[in-house]
């Protein structure tokens, strides 16, 4: 069952990875043929490109994931789950391998060594969409109370390097200057941190997905 059901859902965002591949064109074309950008400011716009897609992936077609779901029943949650993050996995692999292309062809600086680099930018995409799709799963889920404790939270975190940005007095470094050293200080580090990360909000996603009212949505 869980084979038919992967199936049907890359099947069913098909034209959204279509429009995804054509926009990576459009980009590589304007960033690479006709400007000479590096693969950092690529990398930019096309991550925006994606989040954008994965949000309208969720969003506008939670109707036809109603019927598709139905129609394949039985299925359980954890296979609904791990169907859809399936598919954003295999979307982002297709992408990274594009940040990987532009790099070698149109970045004079870029290394093949520099891989890792670009697996800490997906993680760092991954973890932000963990992030986000908690909040989804927690909307769904009553009390509504929930939601609003996380959204709370995430503001709360978001604020800290605004409130506490001062100069600590051994070091002169501020607290976004910590927070950004922290997932640069080196390659396999930024990996580790993030790997963990993504892991632990994944198994917590699943299970607030797990305690939804209608995880048929």
């Amino acid at each position: 069952m869980f084979p038919e059901l992967l199936k049907t859902e890359f099947l069913a965002n098909r034209f959204l990875m279509l429009l995804g591949l054509l926009l990576n064109v459009f980009f590589i074309l304007l960033m690479g043929v006709f400007d000479d950008r590096a693969v950092d400011v690529f990398i930019g716009a096309t991550s925006i490109v994606f989040y954008i897609h994965v949000i309208v992936m969720v969003v506008s077609h939670s109707d036809q994931k109603i019927t598709r779901l139905y129609a394949q029943l039985p299925v359980t949650t954890q296979q609904i789950f791990w169907a859809s993050w399936l598919v954003i996995l295999t979307w982002l692999a297709a992408q990274t391998l594009i940040w990987f292309a532009y790099g070698l062809w149109f970045d004079a600086e870029f290394e093949a060594a520099q891989i890792s680099l670009l697996l800490q930018r997906a993680l760092g995409v991954l973890v932000f969409l963990a992030v986000i799709s908690i909040a989804f799963d927690l909307w769904g889920c009553r009390p509504r109370l929930w939601f609003w404790l996380y959204v709370a939270f995430l503001a709360g975190l978001i604020s800290l390097p605004i409130i506490f940005d001062v100069n600590s007095d051994r070091s002169g470094q501020t607290l976004s200057d910590l927070l950004l050293a922290t997932f640069s200080m080196s390659t396999g580090t930024g990996l580790a941190v993030l790997s963990v990360l993504f892991v632990g909000l994944l198994l917590a996603d699943l299970a607030v997905f797990k305690r939804n009212d209608s995880y048929l949505y």
